[in-house]
């Protein structure tokens, strides 16, 4: 029975362990993350591709056999998962009261002449 790889593009980070263990079949597009080819995993690369499953450090990686039920994705041994926060112990906030409208900023009372004009008159005589 043959199996395929797949990457959950959703999970992967592009640490890029999976391209450096099964160079084979995994290559990086343009931003390092890994491509699988669309073959087959062949019996001789079956355990080089268990190892970079293994080796992938948020478990991105999946060997799939074909005709079976997709895999149930792997969990992560307790150390390795990132801390999820607490849930908050205070009380919720009461309701705030709406905003007032801000003031408008002031205007410039005078508008600025869009050239700038020169500090001495020209001569009209004298060309530019």
């Amino acid at each position: 029975m043959s199996s395929r790889l797949r990457v959950d593009p959703i999970a992967c980070e592009g640490h890029g362990m999976c391209m450096e263990l099964l160079p084979e079949l995994l290559h990086p597009d343009d931003w390092g993350f890994p491509i699988v080819a669309p073959r087959p995993v062949p019996p001789e690369l079956a355990e080089h591709a268990r190892r970079a499953v293994d080796a992938c450090p948020v478990l991105a990686l999946l060997l799939e056999e074909d005709g079976s039920d997709p895999p149930r994705r792997r969990v992560a041994p307790a150390g390795d998962r990132p801390q999820q926060a607490a849930p908050s112990r205070r009380a919720p906030l009461a309701p705030r009261e709406p905003r007032q409208a801000r003031d408008p900023q002031p205007h410039d009372p005078q508008p600025r002449d869009p050239q700038p004009r020169d500090p001495q008159p020209r001569d009209p005589r004298r060309p530019r």
